[in-house]
């Protein structure tokens, strides 16, 4: 049974057999009556209590005749015995609530463990259908923007489909859109508060996890969750990446990538386009480094100036891309006339990267259609959001000095190498790019 003192309202637990026993609390060490929680008094009836004052009051009239007897009469037979001193027990330890032992925790846990393990049989058990269900379509809302269709009442479900609502959420933990958030996942640490949004029999659960590929070498994540009891059990309601300082690390992942068939058969992968910040842990000098690159970068008065300034993007790398991506909803695009700076920042991407944008021409000159490039700037979105977020480098430029002998070469240098040598370049080059292109042809086959 539990308890609770009812001096600083610790609970524990004690077996039934100690009820209206003298305890002791472990948290305050007040002395207090084991009742249950609840009880206002001892649970016995109204007979038992008089058969007990019966019994008592005979055993200390029998004690009094006993010391008349032994006493003589004497006037100490007046003085009533002192009775023994009462024994009192001491409570059990509090229980676990809301720390990395309660049940609401280790339910959460459960999840990740079956979907890690890849049961999604014992999944839709702890899954709360309707509110999950509820969850995930005003997730899909949010990603799919203005274009998002309306989300189908749970109600206006068929009692069938309701039934398979926790089959899907499951086999889209393990297999599908969160397995990144729960299968590919390892608790260790967690803990349970109250639900902010003050949901009756709703606890948020915040879990620290680490990833299950420790090749990946992925920095530990804070996955919260939102459990609701129901019947004895408790089951998911939402689940998302939690981020102490209220911003996501990255952005990357908010948009939604679809698969699409142009005109002239070629599948391709498509983003939304969109403004992207610049990732947390990104310094604001460097920030402000990469901001005046970029109008450098994009002068069309400049001729090979521009290069360095290129290299120099190309070296930053990672942190240079969000900005990059920013830029390309900043420039209009007009379908059949060229535009270089749409060009650049296609090259410069290309370069840190190492992704092959299939499609991306801004200029009919070179092979474009308006479809065609209008696809080519989304699939930059596309690539971010299924690639930035564990994107490392682009393995064909990390050694990039080696593999190119003119990467971060000025005009000045360049102008004064013999043209046998320029040649040798530009042929190593031209190789080194054809060698990036089928790398990427395969990692594209792979992933699709």
């Amino acid at each position: 049974m539990f308890i609770e003192c009812p001096r600083c309202h610790a609970r524990a637990q004690l077996p039934d057999s100690k009820e209206g026993a003298k305890v002791r609390c472990s948290e305050c060490s007040s002395v207090y009556e084991a009742l249950r929680e609840g009880a206002s008094g001892r649970r016995k009836n109204e007979s038992d209590s008089q058969r007990m004052l019966i019994i008592g009051g005979a055993a200390i009239a029998a004690v009094l005749i006993l010391l008349v007897v032994v006493n003589g009469g004497s006037s100490n037979a007046n003085v009533a015995p002192t009775p023994p001193p009462e024994v009192e027990i001491e409570a059990g330890p509090v229980v676990d609530e809301y720390g990395w032992g309660s049940a609401v925790v280790q339910g959460a846990k459960a999840i990740h463990d079956a979907a890690g393990m890849g049961n999604s049989a014992a999944l839709p058990s702890r899954i709360d259908a309707q509110a999950a269900y509820t969850f995930i379509e005003a997730r899909r809302r949010a990603s799919e923007g203005e274009d998002a269709a309306p989300s189908i009442l749970w109600d206006n479900l068929s009692a069938s489909q309701q039934a398979l609502v926790p089959t899907q959420i499951a086999e889209g933990m393990v297999h599908g859109v969160d397995k990144e958030l729960v299968a590919d996942w390892l608790p260790y640490h967690g803990h349970a508060e109250e639900d902010p949004l003050g949901e009756r029999g709703v606890r948020l659960v915040t879990l620290e996890v680490s990833h299950r590929d420790v090749a990946a070498n992925h920095t530990d994540q804070l996955i919260q969750w939102r459990m609701k009891e129901v019947s004895g059990r408790w089951k998911a309601i939402s689940w998302a990446r939690y981020y102490p300082d209220g911003a996501p690390r990255s952005s990357a992942g908010t948009g939604k990538v679809t698969v699409k068939t142009l005109s002239d058969g070629t599948k391709v992968r498509e983003g939304i386009s969109r403004v992207i910040p610049y990732d947390d842990g990104v310094p604001q000098e460097l920030r402000n480094h990469i901001d005046g690159l970029i109008p450098k970068v994009l002068d069309l008065s400049l001729t090979r100036e521009r290069l360095p300034f290129e290299d120099e993007l190309i070296a930053i790398g990672k942190p240079a891309i969000a900005p990059l991506l920013t830029k390309l909803t900043e420039i209009p695009f007009v379908p059949g006339e060229p535009n270089q700076q749409l060009e650049i920042i296609h090259r410069v991407l290309t370069k840190i990267t190492g992704y092959e944008n299939i499609t991306f021409r801004a200029a009919e000159a070179l092979g474009g259609t308006t479809e065609r490039s209008e696809s080519g700037i989304l699939q930059w979105f596309g690539w971010y959001d299924r690639r930035y977020r564990n994107f490392k480098g682009n393995p064909n430029t990390v050694q990039a000095a080696e593999d190119d002998p003119f990467f971060g070469m000025g005009e000045e240098a360049w102008n004064a190498l013999p043209d046998s040598e320029k040649s040798a370049i530009l042929k190593a080059a031209k190789e080194n790019e054809a060698q990036a292109r089928i790398e990427e042809a395969r990692r594209n086959r792979k992933d699709g």
